[in-house]
C-alpha cells in the first residue's frame, strides 16, 4: 500500500511539474486511482487516495500552485468513480459516460456559482476562462518557435475565436472527458489484467457500433445550422459535434477489425490513432466512415489475413 501511495503522489506531481511528460500523464492521472481502488480494494484504494491529495495539495500550497489543486481532486474522483462503476459489471458505455454526465453537471454549477459570485452573466465568466485559455496557447506557440505573423494573424481574430470556442465549451468538455475515462479504463484493464487481478470483459470492441438512432440528431444538428438564430446554431453546433464523435469512435472501431483481423503490428496501429487525434482530417474521414458504415456494414467485407474476403 505504501508502495502504491508512493507511485500515485510522484504520478500527480510529474504530471503537474515536469514540463513536456506532465501533458501526456495529466490524461492518465486518474490511472492510479483506478488501479489501486481495483487492485487493492475499497479501503485501501481510499487511503492511497486520500494521502496522496494530503501530500499533493501540501506541495502545491508551497510552491504556490494552488490553482492546479482541482485538476488532482478530479483526478482522484474520476478514479474511484470508475473503480466503482466496474466494480458493478457495468457496460463500456455506462462506465465512462456516467462520471461524464456528472462532471458536466458540476461544471455547469460550478460555473454558475462564479457568475454569481463575480456578479456577470455566465456566457461572460466563460468567455474570459477561453480568453485565458487562447492567450496562453499564443504564449506557448511563440516559445515554440511559430512565425510572428502567423501569431499575429491569430491575435487579430482573437474576438471570432473566443466567441467560437465559449459557444462549444459544452461539447468540448463532454469529447475530452469522454477520451479520458475511456483511455484510463482500457489501459487499466492491460495493468489489472498483467497483475491477475479481475477486470470486466467487454467483449469485442471492435465490433462496436454507434446507436442508429444517432442519424436522427445529427440530421436535425446540421439542419440547424441554416436557422438564422444564433442560439438554436449554437445548440446545432454542440450536438453535430457529439454525433461526429461518437461516429469517430465507430469508425475506429472498423479499423481496430481490420488491424486486428489483418494482424497490423501494434507499432503501426498505434501510429495511426496518435494520427487520428493529431490531424483533425484524419479523425473527420474516421467519422464518415462510422456514419456511412451503418448502411453498408463494411466490417463484413475485411476477411482474416490469409483466409477468404
Amino acid at each position: 500500500m505504501f508502495a502504491g501511495f508512493l507511485w500515485t503522489t510522484l504520478i500527480c506531481l510529474a504530471a503537474l511539474f515536469l514540463p513536456f511528460a506532465g501533458s501526456f500523464l495529466i490524461p492518465l492521472t486518474p490511472l492510479p486511482f483506478l488501479y489501486h481502488y481495483l487492485h487493492q480494494g475499497r479501503r485501501r484504494g481510499a487511503i492511497i487516495l486520500i494521502l496522496s491529495w494530503i501530500v499533493v495539495f501540501g506541495v502545491l500550497m508551497m510552491t504556490g500552485a494552488g490553482s492546479s489543486m482541482p485538476v488532482i481532486l478530479l483526478a482522484g474522483l474520476a478514479g474511484v468513480a470508475l473503480g466503482e462503476l466496474l466494480s458493478r459489471r457495468l457496460s463500456l458505455e455506462k462506465v465512462v459516460l456516467y462520471p461524464v454526465l456528472v462532471f458536466f453537471v458540476t461544471g455547469c454549477i460550478a460555473l454558475l456559482a462564479q457568475s454569481i459570485l463575480t456578479g456577470r452573466a455566465p456566457f461572460a465568466v466563460l468567455e474570459a476562462y477561453v480568453a485565458t485559455g487562447i492567450h496562453d496557447n499564443l504564449r506557448i506557440y511563440g516559445m515554440l518557435g511559430l512565425p510572428p505573423e502567423q501569431v499575429q494573424e491569430i491575435r487579430d481574430q482573437l474576438p471570432e475565436l473566443i466567441r467560437f470556442f465559449s459557444s462549444i465549451v459544452p461539447a468540448l468538455v463532454i469529447v475530452m472527458a469522454t477520451v479520458v475515462l475511456w483511455l484510463n479504463v482500457l489501459v487499466g484493464g492491460v495493468l489489472i489484467r498483467q497483475r491477475g487481478g479481475m477486470y470486466p470483459d467487454f467483449g469485442d470492441l471492435t465490433l462496436w457500433k454507434a446507436p442508429e438512432r444517432i442519424v436522427w440528431f445529427l440530421i436535425a444538428a446540421g439542419g440547424s445550422m441554416l436557422v438564422p438564430a444564433e442560439p438554436v446554431r449554437q445548440i446545432g453546433s454542440n450536438v453535430l459535434i457529439l454525433c461526429l464523435f461518437a461516429y469517430l469512435f465507430h469508425g475506429l472501431a472498423i479499423a481496430a477489425c481490420f488491424f486486428k483481423r489483418k494482424r497490423i503490428p501494434p507499432f503501426f496501429r498505434y501510429l495511426f490513432y496518435g494520427l487520428v487525434f493529431a490531424q483533425q482530417y484524419v479523425a473527420l474521414t474516421m467519422a464518415i466512415l462510422g456514419l456511412v458504415d451503418l448502411w453498408l456494414d463494411l466490417r463484413k467485407y475485411i476477411g482474416e489475413r490469409g483466409g477468404p474476403s
